[in-house]
């Protein structure tokens, strides 16, 4: 099965702050319009470089505010003398930046000539928010062009229509591939819409997926951004039995409590989808354990049962009762060995890279290379 999705949908606050969340998803922003841009570039144009930089036909919107500005009225005044500098710089003094810090009345990408002549694209994440945004942008970038006679239209000739695996692995049993995919917007034209696919050849609900993509996404491109740490969670303490001292709860756990409806096990609710979450996780326990992996049927038979109870005697002797409960221990461990699994795991290495790294020219980029050298790789 394969699903596509916007990073929004599955980079969630909670577990992230508000703060961490927009920071994530704009790092994803200006990875994907650095891309994007770049293919553009390379196979449309044709071009070695973006205005200024000869031959100086190709605008491309890498910076914000006075800089954006200063380079986009450079690029329209060099190939349109006739225009009204006045009102150029006028409208744009007044124009408002979009949610991405970025002017309404500038295109990420414009073009003097052919095959793109006088034509201008924008780059949006795949999502109901990010259509909305699209189709803002591009009124008031019309709308700019109107207003000054200029003959810049949004572009409708470069349908691009590109994926780029960055992951291919096992994943508790489960063959799991991770890439990246952008292509033209269905309905609104000159804009082009990214996301993330994640395909497995096992059958696992939407939820499920969007945790296994937000974990692979988070330790593959973002490695510097630390994993948030919730409050750790109440655990009840049976009386006389010592309790464990709680641990900070990583983000897998946080992310799995919110899809853990019930409990799983001897005497639980064991909804189907929380069975299959629960049987994943501990696939990935068992694997570790070279024992024999689960099948992920949403079902409580013996096999569960005496997975869950092993699992507790080794991780949470103090509570063997068979069942995982939501905010509970054994669940509180299960997801900090998850991570730890995965973190064990250098995920980065399945991904076959030869060339040499080049940064993106965008400011702080480095960290994101993986795509930069997929992108190289296929070209």
């Amino acid at each position: 099965m394969k699903k596509c999705v916007a990073a929004s949908a599955f980079i969630k606050s909670p577990p992230f702050s508000k703060e961490q969340r927009q920071r994530i998803l704009g790092l994803i922003g200006e990875m994907a319009e650095g891309v994007i841009g770049t293919d553009y570039l390379r196979n449309e144009v044709k071009h070695p470089a973006w205005f200024p930089q000869p031959p100086s036909l190709d605008f491309h919107d890498a910076n914000k505010g006075f800089a954006s500005k200063s380079q986009y009225l450079s690029f329209i005044f060099n190939h349109n003398p006739n225009v009204d500098r006045t009102e150029a710089e006028r409208i744009l003094q007044r124009a408002i930046p979009g949610p991405d810090g970025q002017i309404l009345c500038i295109p990420d990408f414009m073009s003097q000539a052919s095959p793109q002549q006088e034509r201008f694209y924008e780059v949006k994440p795949d999502s109901a928010d990010g259509t909305d945004e699209a189709d803002k942008k591009m009124a008031f970038v019309h709308g700019f062009m109107q207003s000054l006679g200029l003959p810049y239209r949004p572009g409708v000739s470069w349908k691009p229509d590109k994926g780029f695996p960055f992951f291919t692995g096992m994943v508790f049993f489960t063959l799991v591939t991770v890439s990246f995919h952008y292509e033209r917007h269905k309905t609104i034209e000159g804009v082009v819409v990214y996301h993330f696919c994640i395909e497995t050849r096992t059958l696992i609900p939407l939820r499920l997926l969007l945790v296994i993509l937000a974990v692979i996404v988070m330790i593959i491109l973002f490695p510097e951004i630390p994993i948030p740490d919730p409050l750790p969670l109440p655990i009840p303490a049976p009386i006389p039995v010592p309790v464990p001292q709680p641990i900070p709860v990583p983000a897998i756990y946080s992310l799995c409590s919110e899809v853990l409806d019930g409990s799983v096990g001897r005497g639980g609710a064991n909804i189907r989808h929380d069975v299959e979450l629960v049987q994943l996780l501990l696939n990935g326990w068992m694997e570790d354990s070279r024992q024999s992996a689960l099948a992920i049927d949403g079902v409580v038979g013996p096999k569960t049962i005496a997975a869950i109870t092993s699992f507790q005697r080794e991780y949470t002797p103090a509570f063997t009762s068979g069942r995982i409960d939501p905010g509970g221990p054994s669940l509180f461990q299960l997801g900090e060995m998850t991570l730890s699994q995965l973190q064990r795991k250098d995920l980065r290495s399945n991904v076959i890279l030869e060339k040499p790294y080049k940064p993106l020219a965008i400011p702080g980029f480095d960290m994101r290379v993986l795509l930069w050298k997929l992108l190289e790789e296929s070209l």
